[in-house]
């Protein structure tokens, strides 16, 4: 789940007695795989290494990393609320980790939005990015073209700001937006196709 695990999401994520959850992190404490520490969100747990990160990983096949991922996700969204508002890129991380695209995609588009609004120009297209990756994944479908196109129109907006008007990036976002508002079987993106713009 990471270099940095907080422990408040970890401690939600267990359903098992607090004294069990307590008993196995003094383990991994004492054993020095884990140290504290403290973090923005409270208090914090890192691996003493990252090869004892990787090798944690590592230990778990691909189908029980995924559910991980998919719990990380339900505990966000059932406990952390404010978190994800303050950080929606953590949440779509873990959405894209546990193939829950649509969460995935909704939440890269946020975070590209509240990066773009923090004028953090480079951050936002690096969200938007990994939207972008996890939409161009999916099989063809009107989902799937109106996502792109939305994330997209963002990423134009944001090198537009950064690179000005005269840059290939505007145009080769704006461009690729417009191609599929126009495609659209939905009369406002048409129309927005049309007008140059896209909704």
């Amino acid at each position: 789940l990471g270099r940095t695990l907080d422990l408040d999401l970890l401690q939600a994520m267990d359903a098992r007695p607090p004294a069990d959850f307590e008993r196995d992190l003094h383990t991994l404490l004492q054993a020095g795989v884990l140290v504290r520490d403290g973090g923005p969100r409270g208090l914090q747990l890192a691996f003493r290494h990252a090869l004892l990160q990787d090798a944690a990983r590592d230990s778990l096949v691909a189908v029980r990393r995924q559910q991980l991922h998919a719990q990380v996700v339900h505990t966000l969204q059932t406990h952390f609320l404010a978190r994800i508002d303050t950080d929606p890129a953590e949440l779509a991380h873990h959405a894209t980790q546990a193939g829950l695209s649509d969460v995935a995609v909704a939440h890269w588009r946020r975070a590209g939005e509240r990066a773009l609004a923090q004028k953090s120009l480079s951050e936002a297209v690096a969200h938007l990015d990994a939207g972008l990756a996890v939409v161009l994944a999916q099989p063809p479908s009107a989902r799937r073209d109106q996502q792109e196109m939305q994330l997209r129109g963002l990423l134009g907006t944001t090198h537009m700001l950064g690179k000005g008007w005269a840059a290939p990036e505007v145009a080769q976002a704006y461009g690729r937006a417009q191609q599929l508002a126009g495609a659209s079987d939905d009369e406002r993106y048409r129309r927005a196709s049309m007008a140059g713009t896209v909704a």
